[in-house]
């Protein structure tokens, strides 16, 4: 919002605030689409039973390893 605020004030040096509102709404509607697109392929790949428990236990691995290293472990 900082920035959008510094638009709005005239600062010579941003950028125009139809830019920045445009950016504002096209750069998460793409994140969104991506997530969105990634899930459903994601969904088709895992409805396999062995492919599905391969993926829970990489992921809890991955989670384990990450709740250790916040504690402070290698």
């Amino acid at each position: 919002m900082l920035t959008i605020t510094a638009a709005a004030r005239g600062d010579t040096h941003s950028v125009s605030l139809a830019t920045l509102i445009v950016l504002f709404i096209v750069i998460p509607y793409v994140c969104l689409a991506l997530w969105a697109g990634s899930g459903s392929l994601a969904a088709n790949m895992l409805r396999d039973t062995k492919a599905r428990a391969r993926f829970d236990r990489a992921t809890g691995a991955m989670l384990a390893l990450s709740a250790l290293r916040l504690l402070g472990r290698p």
